[in-house]
């Protein structure tokens, strides 16, 4: 037993040393703390930027894939949630209108805006996706589809824990109605009045873009969306209108309306290419819609092979082949061919047709009388020869006239409009257009190359619908253009001219005068350019310099760096050429003194031990640092009990209690006190695949059957050289075949 003159003797803290103690701590603490607290800035802004790379990158890609954009996915979905990080493609034309979001219990999670720019689209919705004239394109936006972009979970958050948010134009969700030069967003500067960044104005086909440190209008993971600014450049970005119209601006630390740190990404494209890879079958190439495709070959002798593709889920194939002159270059327009066969059967099964019948000699039936009298009528077409009939001449009732004729082989009459016999001036000559049934075209030529087309319109009358060409053409003097400098790298001026052109009476209907690009032309700002001689231009060369930003952790400030080029004379001094871009650096990486700050030892150390630590900043942007000072981490016995620990099976739901019993010299004791853990739910594993390779009905495949036949189950990872699908005897080749499910 411990007497009490030996407990008066013990000596320890009194509580205005332990005070002391602590405040001196707290001012150590509070004196390192702004340079750790810089160091979490720096993280987050280098991820936010990190992460939204990589989204466009896999955006990108998957079109390359797709043909189309993803859909965005669902803001206010959770973990727990089959629509988590998985598009939504489905129409919300009639529910979900332009400026509105559908946020509540049980909602969609998305919004929706419309484009400024009013253009000609395909609705992606409606079967066989009609053009809608002079249309405001819908807008989705959402959250990022990671699960359809094959990206992790954390890359589709910034460095602040909230989501990268996702608009895109709704009908470049869809291939079929895909078109490269029909992107709806709109993005504008900060000026006092907002110009558009975009060429042409609200065109970029996507936004990625992230609300930054202030988090305006931000949706957080698992919460509610933050406020949005009543005003200041960052409203656009955060608050959802009709239109859909964003802002880019410089970074801004100001503070209130005037602040910016939103981090955008967009892309828009103005040229619309004419093919595309079939996402239907491998190898195979399709036509974009809209676009006039032309093809020539050196002799008639060559010829061209035309497979229709466009299978749809349940086989069919429809395809149409067309051709029309084209107004400039004469004999097109045509599609030559000796026979017409129906897909899918040989031709000794008597599935083609000979050309030659329309196009050619005709088909006609025998007027002989052992068919009758007045001879015989043909009704139709059957097993490639005309189907005569012994019958009077066809014609329809008063008032109606024949557009086609019935299988059985009766004649299809319709009641229709009948334009009369009109009169009209061309080129001071008077025409008269022959009288015609509705939809009737008529089309006169005059003077040089003036030519007009007219239609017979439903009420009967005849309609203007289209005119091009000149009567007459008055030749112009050729046009100068003195004294046009030389450009850059070249010393003198010289002149320009150019001529006017007229058509004559040979040049093909509808052909317009022009006037010729000015020659000898000036300087297309390219890497290499060469003048004629006798001009008066001479190289001389020249020196280039450009403003670039500075890498990360590089000073000053601003971060600007220069950028040189020369302009090279060739031997000949009429041309030259720009070398690459060289940098000048003006950025110098400074760097940061060494801090020190002091954190928890950790371990089996006692809780409120400290050690110090002394902080290294390496250039560019690396931060690391050193233990210098561990004096206080001895181990001890000591216990704690955590009350949130995670369950010890991956995926299931709840929380264990543990204590934690610490030992000396090393060592620790994990005493479970109580569990709320669920097992997950079972994980479901079946084949996959979207890759198409195409097989006939005579090729066999290994691995498991898919399509018709369901789905068959498998264990997760495993992979297999083919799979294929459909009914024996019918099937489609996949490669690439993947095991792979979900909860």
């Amino acid at each position: 037993m411990l007497s009490i003159k030996n407990m008066r003797s013990s000596k320890g803290f009194t509580l205005i040393e332990m005070a002391i103690v602590i405040m001196i701590l707290g001012v150590a603490i509070a004196a390192f703390s702004p340079l750790y607290k810089l160091y979490l800035e720096d993280r987050a802004i280098q991820t936010t930027q990190r992460n939204v790379d990589s989204i466009t990158a896999a955006i990108g890609s998957f079109r390359g894939i797709n043909g189309r954009y993803p859909c965005p996915a669902s803001l206010i979905s959770n973990r727990n949630d089959p629509a988590y990080g998985r598009e939504d493609c489905r129409d919300y034309s009639g529910t979900l209108n332009p400026g509105n979001c559908d946020l509540g219990v049980g909602g969609s999670g998305l919004c929706r805006e419309q484009s400024e720019r009013a253009i000609d689209y395909m609705n992606p919705y409606t079967a066989g996706n009609p053009i809608i004239p002079a249309g405001n394109p819908p807008v989705r936006i959402g959250a990022i589809p990671f699960r359809e972009l094959n990206l992790e979970e954390p890359q589709a958050y910034d460095g602040y824990e909230n989501h990268i948010m996702y608009a895109v134009t709704e009908h470049l969700t869809n291939d079929t109605t895909f078109r490269a030069d029909e992107g709806g967003i709109e993005i504008v500067n900060n000026d006092p009045t907002p110009a558009s960044v975009l060429n042409p104005p609200a065109s970029a086909h996507f936004l990625i873009y992230s609300s930054g440190k202030n988090a305006n209008g931000a949706f957080p993971k698992g919460g509610v969306q933050f406020n949005c600014p009543v005003n200041g450049p960052e409203q656009n970005n955060c608050d959802v209108n009709v239109n859909s119209r964003y802002s880019l601006t410089q970074i801004s630390n100001a503070g209130g309306t005037s602040e910016f740190d939103d981090v955008l990404a967009y892309f828009t494209q103005s040229e619309i290419p004419l093919w595309q890879f079939s996402n239907r079958q491998q190898g195979a190439i399709v036509q974009k819609p809209g676009g006039d495709v032309g093809m020539a070959f050196p002799s008639p002798g060559q010829s061209f092979t035309s497979t229709a593709s466009n299978t749809s889920k349940n086989g069919q194939i429809s395809d149409t082949l067309r051709a029309q002159p084209d107004p400039v270059v004469a004999n097109t327009g045509k599609v030559m061919a000796s026979e017409l066969c129906a897909s899918g059967g040989p031709a000794a099964a008597g599935n083609c047709f000979s050309t030659q019948l329309i196009a050619g000699t005709g088909m006609r039936c025998p007027t002989d009388d052992h068919i009758g009298a007045t001879g015989a009528y043909m009704v139709g077409i059957s097993g490639g020869a005309p189907d005569c009939r012994d019958n009077a001449p066809i014609q329809c009732p008063s008032g109606q006239v024949m557009n086609g004729i019935n299988p059985d082989g009766s004649i299809r009459c319709v009641s229709n409009a009948i334009c009369p016999s009109s009169p009209v001036d061309l080129c001071g000559t008077t025409f008269t257009l022959a009288s015609g049934p509705q939809g009737t075209n008529r089309t006169i030529n005059a003077g040089l190359t003036m030519t007009q087309r007219y239609r017979c319109d439903a009420n009967g009358t005849w309609s203007l619908r289209n005119s091009a060409g000149v009567c007459t053409c008055t030749p112009q003097n050729d046009q100068t253009n003195p004294n046009v400098s030389c450009g850059t790298g070249f010393s003198g001026t010289f002149t320009q001219t150019r001529s006017y052109i007229c058509p004559t009476a040979g040049s093909p209907p509808g052909t317009m005068p022009y006037w010729t690009p000015w020659a000898p032309p000036g300087n297309n700002g390219g890497n290499t350019w060469t003048y004629p001689g006798g001009i008066g231009c001479n190289c001389v060369g020249a020196n280039d310099v450009r403003s670039v930003s500075c890498p990360s952790g590089y000073t000053p400030t601003p971060n600007i760096s220069q950028q040189t080029r020369q302009f090279v004379c060739d031997p000949t001094g009429l041309g030259g050429t720009w070398s690459n871009w060289t940098p000048t650096y003006t950025c110098n990486c400074t760097g940061y003194p060494d801090q020190t700050e002091w954190i928890p030892c950790g371990g089996n150390s006692p809780p409120g031990s400290l050690q110090e630590i002394t902080w290294h900043f390496t250039c560019p942007d690396i931060w690391d640092y050193t233990v210098t000072d561990a004096s206080q981490c001895t181990c001890s016995a000591w216990s704690q009990t955590r009350t949130n620990d995670p369950c010890p099976v991956p995926g299931s739901t709840g929380f264990v209690t543990n204590r934690y019993d610490y030992q000396c010299p090393s060592g620790v004791t994990v005493t479970e006190l109580s569990n709320t853990c669920q097992p997950p739910p079972p994980i479901v594993c079946s084949w996959t695949s979207n890759n198409l390779r195409g097989a006939s009905s005579s090729m066999s495949a290994p691995g498991p059957k898919l399509g018709t036949s369901g789905t068959p189950a498998c264990t997760c990872g495993d992979t297999v050289p083919q799979c294929h699908t459909g009914t024996p005897g019918n099937f489609q080749i996949y490669e690439a075949c993947v095991c792979g499910g979900g909860n």
